[in-house]
């Protein structure tokens, strides 16, 4: 009974890891079309390898029982890490994209690519992202333009 316990429970964990593998978000640079997959581990290293050395980068201790929080900011993003993975980042600039978003699209190329999350946070809209907990959100101007657009986790 303990073995098939332990099937079931291994199952269960490897299904969400595979779960949260294959959401599908990614970084660009716009720019130098560099890129980095969001929801996988990404150190403070793989980070500024890739996107270059960002504006500032910030390390917060929250307590002695979790691991810190790195923010970088670049000129138009923040991202958010902590224990390797992307916490949230905030795009509001042109020179990144999210996919095939960037600030300054149409809100309904937003949701034509992602289905909408239930929640709507003071008429700024809310998204699922497809196998993962992330909600992606925007924040738009009078004409209904992306100024811009965040992940969280």
């Amino acid at each position: 009974m303990v073995a098939l316990f332990g099937i079931v429970v291994s199952g269960l964990l490897m299904g969400f890891t595979q779960q949260q593998a294959s959401c599908a978000l990614v970084l660009v640079n716009a720019k130098t079309s560099k890129s980095i997959k969001v929801c996988d581990k990404n150190s403070v290293q793989k980070i500024e390898a890739v996107l270059g050395g960002a504006i500032t980068l910030d390390k917060e201790v929250p307590d002695a029982k979790e691991p810190p929080i790195f923010t970088f900011t670049y000129d138009g993003l923040i991202i958010e890490l902590q224990n390797d993975l992307i916490r949230s980042l905030t795009i509001t600039g042109k020179k990144w994209k999210l996919n095939t978003l960037t600030v300054g699209i149409p809100l309904d190329q937003v949701s034509a690519a992602f289905e909408k999350h239930e929640f709507n946070y003071l008429g700024n809209a809310r998204f699922k992202v497809k196998d993962s907990k992330a909600i992606l959100y925007t924040e738009t101007d009078q004409a209904n333009k992306v100024k811009k657009i965040g992940v969280v986790f």
